[in-house]
């Protein structure tokens, strides 16, 4: 049964004078030490999650020759046309929620998982996020005297997953204390490092989510951006049998569409939890604008099998505009199929500056589904040279993780780098990626904020869907940083941390 307290607002006054939970710690560092970067207009953004490419044409048409109506607001359950596309789509995937009443539309991701929070949370709740996850999300508990819990992952020789012991003991020590574990949030590909959930990681986790009676709250933006099927087809929660009716499907247009200004977000769940964080949306943005819904609904019934439009849809007009969509679906197959073609080439090329062509090289023989290092020199080489790039790598740094999905690229630093940087241990990456915003003008994401385990490696994401020019001058600038960094005496690093250290008091 769902509870739903009246919420003090004594508690939110003194939000900000009491400590943090881990997870909200460690992301206020990263803001403390590079969060002016976040809003520097000259600084290159690899921290940001921007798409590859735009929506597609077909799209931005139809907004504009709809020109629709802006004075008024959007049906607070969202535009029908809208939610019968997400009601097919849920069909289409095989989802457990097919209903109008299992669908929520929200202005976004993070609007889902905060209505959510809204819906499922009451004071010194846990939810768990099994890492890799999304550090941002744990402010969300927060509002409510709940929090957001990391099971940390370990890292194999492709990816970090969570084991169902680790899982298991954290919801036991929960339990121990007092405290009630209502729900396991997954990212679904991570944006991370790029992977899956492969089937038998899902079932071991399953069988615990089960044994406790948990929801799964399941991310599924990075989803239907795999450009690399060498792992196999992506795998979900989902569709587990053991759990499908538990787990709660959070979705976007965002990165999947080119389509991040939009806003445009949605939940598939059970019709009690909808209906509680339909209330938070309500509350927070009412609905997202109506000509946005309509276009996203033109884009992804493009994508539908006419069958499914056929044997489900049993609305004449409805049925009539998602026929008029399938006119697009050849569209939509040549949008994804050069829009995966073009992340696969930005992540080979990173791949290839990164770890400079000789170790690239002997990556390629071990995996087929990289492109040739003279293939992309070749089609990159006047712009290599403009932006003076070297073949040899960026020094100090490596890729432990191969990337199929998404438009991450997760950067180490080598073990014996910060000994050789003379940076502190504890806070060698947030030392770092700060001296990389300043000096290099240059901001990625750190370690602390990457929900990765701690005590090993130091890591960095970077993003490869920038602009071109953006992302060849970022990594020129590292190159060059990296080297002049690395060369400099022990007294004159010391000297530049203390300097830097000093600016931000």
């Amino acid at each position: 049964m769902l509870k739903r307290t009246t919420y003090r607002s004594a508690r939110l006054s003194k939000r900000h004078s009491q400590p943090m939970t881990d997870l909200t710690r460690k992301s206020d560092e990263t803001f403390t030490f590079i969060g002016e970067g976040f809003v520097d207009a000259n600084a290159i953004p690899f921290y940001d999650a921007q798409a590859l490419r735009d929506i597609p044409a077909f799209a931005r048409h139809y907004i504009q020759q709809e020109n629709p109506l802006y004075n008024y607001y959007t049906k607070i359950d969202g535009d029908s046309f809208f939610k019968e596309t997400l009601r097919l789509n849920a069909i289409q995937h095989n989802l457990p929620h097919t209903e109008n009443d299992n669908i929520l539309v929200t202005a976004g991701a993070s609007n889902a998982f905060s209505s959510l929070c809204y819906a499922l949370c009451d004071e010194g709740d846990v939810i768990l996020a099994l890492s890799p996850s999304y550090i941002l999300f744990a402010n969300a508990p927060e509002a409510y005297g709940a929090e957001l819990q990391l099971v940390e992952s370990q890292k194999s020789a492709r990816k970090f997953t969570v084991s169902s012991e680790k899982l298991e003991q954290q919801i036991n020590a929960n339990l121990e204390a007092g405290k009630t574990v209502k729900a396991v949030l997954i990212i679904n590909p991570t944006n991370i490092d790029g992977q899956y959930w492969t089937e038998g990681e899902i079932d071991e986790i399953a069988i615990v989510v089960e044994r406790y009676g948990l929801s799964v709250i399941e991310d599924r933006v990075y989803d239907q951006l795999q450009f690399d099927l060498s792992t196999g087809k992506p795998t979900f929660f989902a569709n587990n049998k053991r759990i499908q009716n538990n787990v709660i499907t959070i979705d976007s247009v965002s990165k999947r569409y080119g389509a991040t200004q939009w806003r445009i977000g949605w939940v598939y769940g059970p019709k009690n939890i909808i209906a509680a964080a339909q209330k938070y949306v309500m509350q927070s943005v009412w609905s997202p604008s109506n000509a946005y819904q309509k276009a996203a609904a033109i884009m992804m019934a493009a994508q539908l099998p006419e069958k499914i439009i056929n044997e489900h849809c049993h609305d004449v007009a409805l049925s009539a505009q998602l026929v008029s969509a399938q006119g697009h679906s050849h569209e939509m197959h040549a949008y994804f199929t050069e829009l995966n073609k073009s992340y696969k080439r930005r992540r080979d090329l990173c791949l290839l500056i990164v770890n400079g062509r000789q170790k690239y090289e002997q990556m390629t023989l071990s995996n087929k589904n990289l492109t040739s290092a003279q293939s992309l020199l070749n089609n990159y080489k006047d712009d290599l040279a403009r932006f003076s790039i070297s073949t040899y790598g960026l020094q100090n740094f490596e890729t432990p993780i191969l990337p199929n999905a998404a438009m991450f690229l997760l950067l180490a630093l080598k073990k014996c780098t910060v000994c050789k940087c003379k940076l502190d241990e504890k806070s060698a990456d947030l030392i770092l990626a700060r001296l990389m915003y300043k000096d290099a003008n240059v901001v990625m994401l750190p370690h602390t904020e990457l929900t990765l385990p701690e005590g090993g490696q130091h890591y960095f994401r970077m993003e490869y869907g920038v602009p071109l020019e953006q992302l060849l001058q970022g990594l020129s600038n590292l190159q060059k940083f990296m080297q002049e960094w690395c060369a400099l005496p022990r007294d004159h690093q010391a000297k530049r941390i203390d300097k830097l250290l000093a600016e931000m008091k």
